[in-house]
């Protein structure tokens, strides 16, 4: 039977007046959505339960709310902060609800110590009370994304669990990133598992010298999953967490050219990838090498970069993604920080909204230091290009690997940066008109699908090098195999 609208207000006030039901009613007004950003066709109901229950607990005139504190969290989701912050006063202020929501709300006010100390108490119960921690323990793949308000706001991940200690956590790490503890905000994000804020922290906040001395007093590497379980889907989320953060470490070296030191960090085989790649940059820059061999050992390397740059140097958040293995654009969480907007997924669509928290002065700092170079997804292949045209100036006019070079260049960067590509291609139409490449490239005013002899010649290589180190590419040996004549059955004996 369905009730009437003063037939419910009626129970409400009855519910209001007895303590276990008014228990039971702010539960439920809690547990069924009471956030303005609740992702459900029903949030304006929810939102419409939420602010008559709020209503009806005020007329009641109580002397006393036992769950004032959870009320205030309804008031609070509502984005009624005022309404809860009167909560709050009523409630006892000793509960982990009632610490979280003060160091909220005074978090909100600019208020960072006083809300720091309140969420340090709350944390205490909040981490390890099994109430809070959730039936199957803490995730695996959450994120908290600090540049927000609250977790709310953004998407939280797929994994079997999401836990109040988690966004807890998030809640307080954030807190110390904003008091420019830099290395204890890592502490708490990498701990309760959130990883790309963890990475965020990581890869952007920290200096380099931070990130090593932090990842090496971590306890020792365990082992590494087999080569055999790179280029699988997902094989990135079976790395260890500290192999992780290990991984992630060494691929930011290699960014800065720290080649010796990226390579203890680099998750295998990827670092005896790296080697061949410093090898090959060596030897283009040998003098007493001929020309045409310094400019097929840079060519080399451009190949590595291009092939295997995200392995070895793509960046785990914006703009590479290496957490999503490159295959979607991650957030930018960087550039919500220093903006002040967080994005927000919704099924309206994406929207920019402000963000409680604002990157300081010190971390913009470090932030704008620690970008990557070009600061464009994929940006590997625009080094992988500006290095086949470092090989290009060492061969000759309309000699054959010219063309090739060049063309190969004009491939990988095209879809990053035009300009650039626009200008390889008039290196191309200058230097290589009278080839086959050539001819075919400016025929079609732009870059071709042919490959020469050193393109054949390096595809041929990569792929012998990575079955020499036992790395598959499933999609590779598909197509392999869908190429491959069908066998004749044996006849009958």
């Amino acid at each position: 039977k369905t009730l009437t609208y003063e037939q419910e207000l009626a129970g409400l006030e009855r519910a209001a007046k007895n303590a276990l039901l008014r228990r039971l009613v702010t539960a439920h007004i809690l547990a069924t959505g009471s956030t303005h950003t609740y992702f459900s066709e029903e949030a304006g109901a929810a939102q419409a339960r939420a602010r008559r229950w709020l209503e009806v607990i005020k007329a009641a005139k109580l002397s006393r709310v036992e769950d004032a504190e959870y009320l205030g969290w309804i008031g609070y989701m509502r984005g009624d902060y005022a309404d809860a912050g009167r909560w709050l006063k009523l409630s006892s202020g000793t509960t982990p609800a009632a610490l979280w929501l003060k160091a909220k709300l005074e978090r909100r006010e600019g208020h960072l110590a006083e809300a720091a100390k309140a969420m340090a108490e709350a944390w205490k119960t909040l981490r390890d009370e099994h109430a809070y921690t959730g039936w199957a323990g803490r995730s695996r793949v959450s994120d908290y994304y600090s540049g927000g308000d609250d977790f709310e706001y953004v998407y939280r991940g797929e994994a079997p669990s999401w836990s109040l200690s988690q966004e807890a956590s998030g809640d307080f790490a954030a807190l110390y990133l904003q008091r420019a503890d830099f290395v204890q905000a890592l502490d708490i994000f990498f701990k309760a598992d959130l990883w790309n804020d963890a990475a965020y922290v990581a890869e952007r906040v920290l200096t380099t010298t931070e990130l090593k001395r932090y990842v090496d007093q971590l306890p020792a590497k365990t082992v590494s999953p087999t080569p055999v379980m790179a280029y699988t889907f997902g094989w990135q989320d079976k790395i260890p967490a500290t192999g992780k953060l290990r991984y992630l470490l060494g691929r930011r070296l290699v960014r800065e050219h720290r080649y010796n030191d990226a390579t203890p960090y680099l998750q295998p085989p990827f670092d005896q990838i790296l080697r061949r790649y410093v090898d090959s940059l060596r030897a283009g820059e040998n003098e007493a090498l001929t020309k045409r061999d310094r400019a097929l050992a840079l060519f080399r390397a451009a190949w590595i970069a291009r092939y295997d740059g995200m392995e070895i140097m793509g960046t785990e958040m914006a703009p590479d993604g290496f957490t999503e293995a490159g295959d979607f654009p991650v957030p930018d969480l960087a550039a919500q920080r220093v903006s002040g907007k967080a994005e927000q997924m919704t099924y309206a669509g994406e929207k920019k909204i402000p963000s409680v928290l604002r990157a300081t002065r010190d971390e913009t700092k470090r932030v704008a230091k620690s970008g990557a170079s070009p600061d464009v997804r994929f940006h590997y292949r625009l080094i992988a290009g500006a290095l086949a045209i470092k090989a290009a100036a060492l061969l000759s006019d309309n000699s054959e690997e010219l063309p090739d070079v060049i063309n190969m260049a004009g491939r990988w960067t095209k879809e990053q940066d035009e300009k650039v590509a626009d200008r390889y291609f008039n290196l191309l139409e200058k230097r290589a008109a009278q080839t086959d490449i050539g001819r075919a490239a400016i025929a079609r005013r732009w870059f071709v699908d042919m490959n020469g002899p050193w393109s054949t010649k390096l595809d041929l290589d990569e792929k012998q090098m990575k079955k020499e180190l036992g790395l598959r590419d499933p999609y590779e040996e598909y197509l392999q195999q869908q190429q491959s004549p069908t066998p004749t059955p044996p006849s009958a004996p």
